[in-house]
């Protein structure tokens, strides 16, 4: 009987300590979690980093000489944001002027009808392009307006997409912008605020990239002067 009843204990006692082990192994948290988190984050991290993009030179508009702004050229480079079936998309990498998006607040202005829109298209494009050289530029029709343009200005998706954000928030102005104190610069390499095409939230607003990180909710009334960075889709 006193044998029976120590088998009995040992039993018991055997059981106890195995599911002790079990709950321990089910409930302790696994070393593996915070590394695979970490790696997930890391690839997430790497993979949503924007490279910095090519340049190449095509065009050229005023530049700056002898302490005045002239009618001599200088070259424009540009970067290369996209390629898609043999054509580029390019993107100053400079503030070519400065501008008004529209002068004034009271016409319900969107890019369709801006003052900005005209300017590129017209004046700009006949002054920075040789005849070769606007054969090679593509009619882009822009999904978010529905226009068909030459020289447009980036959307707030474009230029999230395709420029990594210290190129994004720190956009050279020209020199002779700096140098004639045409608008406000910041730093000493002149960086500037530069018009996005994108409408803002509230009525009559423009978004614009600011000289720092502020651009998510960052916008202007179209009477404000910033820099103005085109961008056009070319044939290779």
């Amino acid at each position: 009987m006193k044998r029976l009843l120590s088998i009995s204990l040992l039993l018991i006692i055997a059981l106890t300590l195995s599911a002790c082990g079990n709950e321990s192994t089910s409930n302790s948290p696994s070393h593996s979690e915070p590394a695979q988190a970490q790696s997930e984050a890391a690839t997430e991290e790497t993979t949503s980093a924007v490279p910095d993009p090519d340049t190449l030179v095509f065009g050229g508009y005023y530049g700056y000489k002898n302490g005045v702004s002239d009618k001599s050229l200088e070259d424009i480079t540009w970067y290369i944001l996209a390629e898609e079936d043999d054509k580029l998309l390019l993107c100053s990498t400079e503030a070519l002027f400065c501008s008004k998006y529209h002068s004034k607040t009271t016409d319900n202005v969107t890019w369709e009808t801006s003052e900005i829109r005209n300017k590129l298209n017209d004046e700009f494009y006949n002054v920075a392009f040789t005849d070769a050289e606007k054969d090679r530029i593509c009619s882009t029709t822009l999904e978010d307006t529905g226009t068909t343009d030459k020289v447009f200005l980036l959307s707030k998706e474009e230029a999230d997409k395709y420029l990594p954000v210290h190129l994004k928030n720190n956009c050279p102005a020209r020199e002779y912008i700096v140098r004639m104190n045409l608008m406000q610069t910041y730093g000493d390499n002149g960086t500037c605020k530069w018009w996005l095409r994108t409408p803002g939230t509230e009525p009559e607003r423009f978004l614009y990239v600011s000289y720092n990180a502020e651009h998510q909710n960052t916008q202007g009334t179209p009477n404000n002067t910033y820099g103005i960075c085109p961008a056009i889709w070319i044939n290779k």
